[in-house]
């Protein structure tokens, strides 16, 4: 009987603990920024409304990814090394997963 009460409490803890990883996942953003077609060089900012963190990623190619991220409402801004900066914009990121992210500068 106490055999069978220890088995019933390791499956309730792994049940529980495997839980608690789902819910504390964050997501993975991938930033994709363009001028027209061509690709567009800069710093992309997530600075979260609700004063929290903020992140920030330099592209490559146009491109750069911010792992980690915790779900919620971000402002993103972005300096570009050589185009007109966009006006700033709130998006919503998920609790986890994948999302992408599309920037578009003027010329």
């Amino acid at each position: 009987m106490a055999r069978l009460r220890n088995v019933v409490a390791l499956l309730s803890l792994i049940a529980v603990v495997g839980t608690a990883s789902v819910a504390l996942a964050d997501a993975l953003v991938v930033i994709e920024v363009r001028a027209g077609k061509d690709f567009a060089e800069g710093t992309v900012r997530l600075k979260a409304k609700s004063g929290g963190k903020t992140y920030e990623c330099a592209t490559s190619r146009g491109k750069c990814t911010l792992d980690g991220v915790t779900g919620g409402l971000y402002t993103v801004t972005m300096v570009p090394r050589n185009a007109k900066p966009p006006k700033p914009r709130t998006v919503m990121i998920p609790p986890s997963g994948r999302v992408e992210l599309h920037v578009s500068l003027t010329k």
